[in-house]
């Protein structure tokens, strides 16, 4: 292999394996430049060498344990809601309990909700979050208005965190049945993740007036889940997001809006890097389950 095609030491690896990197290749600023026996060997911020480097002709290899950001989820809800988001909660960490779990409370947080004996990893509340009078706010929505009009709030919040690649969104009702590697291989290739409502159009009249028109009135995309990775594109969809639902995240179908939903019927055609996931296994729910199996 030549020096020019070898990957930094600080590349990030898929599987976590070690890297093998050779001191000469030209790297990122702040890599080795070159090696001495008599000099300690510098790295970049989050690179740890596991073992001693051996110097072999003049090249050395080193193994690193490469770092990689977490990814952090939540939910939103009100109180009544907490027994669901707690099998939310189970299914998660049963499958993933490396993914950083968030509960967000639009309500105040009842005495006896002890979070250590939770399976959410944090708590947040509408003071945690960067609302302008959120006591208002709250009081010009409905219960499903302000539960859902919070997700732009605390997912702004989330992707500006230093330890956050990306950022979930489950609503509380949703469980899962296994692991979403490839989910989450999806979110590495796109900076927004968003699931249709039906994926295959209806065969029968009944259908079409059951589930086809209530995509065209609730949105084409189902807000019960969404993917955001933190890249620009990823918080510039947040931003603008977090805006519309700070001042029009209403139920009012008539005038052409329903809550978080029908805003991001826009996103494709504002922003670039947004990936629609087919996937029958996704968003399993009755308004496709004349096009779902069910094993």
């Amino acid at each position: 292999m030549q020096p020019d095609s070898l990957p930094s030491p600080c590349a990030r690896e898929p599987e976590g394996t070690a890297l093998i990197a050779r001191c000469a290749a030209a790297c990122h600023a702040g890599c080795i430049r070159r090696a001495r026996r008599s000099r300690p060997l510098r790295r970049r911020a989050g690179c740890r060498p596991e073992a001693t480097g051996i110097i072999r002709r003049g090249i050395l290899q080193l193994s690193f344990r490469i770092p990689v950001m977490p990814i952090h989820a939540f939910t939103s809800i009100t109180c009544n809601y907490l027994p669901k988001a707690r099998v939310l909660a189970e299914s998660l960490k049963t499958f993933h309990p490396e993914i950083v779990l968030h509960l967000v409370l639009v309500d105040t947080p009842p005495f006896w909700l002890q979070m250590e004996d939770e399976r959410f990893d944090s708590l947040l509340r509408l003071g945690d979050l960067v609302l302008r009078n959120p006591e208002q706010w709250v009081f010009q929505h409905s219960v499903v208005e302000a539960g859902t009009g919070i997700k732009g709030f605390a997912l702004e919040k989330l992707l500006r965190r230093p330890d956050c690649s990306g950022v979930l969104y489950f609503d509380p009702d949703i469980v899962l049945f296994s692991r979403l590697d490839g989910l989450l291989a999806e979110l590495d290739r796109a900076s927004v993740l968003v699931t249709p409502h039906l994926t295959e159009p209806e065969t029968t009249l009944e259908g079409i007036k059951d589930n086809e028109f209530a995509a065209l009135q609730h949105g084409i995309y189902n807000l019960g889940f969404l993917g955001v990775k933190n890249t620009t594109e990823g918080r510039r969809f947040a931003a603008w997001w977090k805006h519309r639902l700070e001042h029009f995240c209403f139920d009012d179908i008539p005038r052409g809006i329903f809550t978080d939903q029908r805003w991001v019927d826009l996103a494709p055609a504002y922003f670039k890097d947004i990936r629609i996931l087919r996937d029958p296994e996704y968003n399993v729910c009755t308004w496709n389950l004349t096009s779902r199996k069910i094993d």
